[in-house]
């Protein structure tokens, strides 16, 4: 694994456990069993999310990662990592639900017993 993976594994991880931690008091995740794929604008907002700093730095990781990320690439060739991010979120947060299981904070997750 090279250096760019690396980072983009710890800071997605990091995104991860805040942004979970932040959806949690918004009541947002976890969410039902029956409903377990969220969407950014119909099942919550990006709000919460965007303004912490893991979300800048794993913005600013997925941006190095690549050269189609770079602002000076013409727009149609352009790709911006907000949407990968909210993917991202969403593919972590269903995973979770579909497998009966909650981020733990002293580990990637855990069972959850219900």
């Amino acid at each position: 694994m090279n250096d760019i993976d690396n980072r983009l594994r710890n800071t997605g991880q990091a995104f991860l456990a805040a942004s979970w931690d932040r959806l949690r008091r918004e009541r947002v995740v976890p969410p039902p069993r029956f409903h377990p794929y969220l969407r950014v604008g119909r099942d919550y907002f990006g709000g919460p999310v965007t303004p912490l700093a893991e979300y800048r730095v794993l913005e600013d990781t997925i941006t190095a990662s690549h050269p189609r990320f770079d602002a000076g690439r013409p727009l149609d060739e352009r790709a911006f990592p907000g949407g990968l991010i909210f993917s991202f979120l969403e593919t972590f947060i269903a995973q979770l639900t579909r497998a009966q299981e909650e981020l733990s904070p002293d580990g990637p997750c855990r069972a959850v017993t219900a």
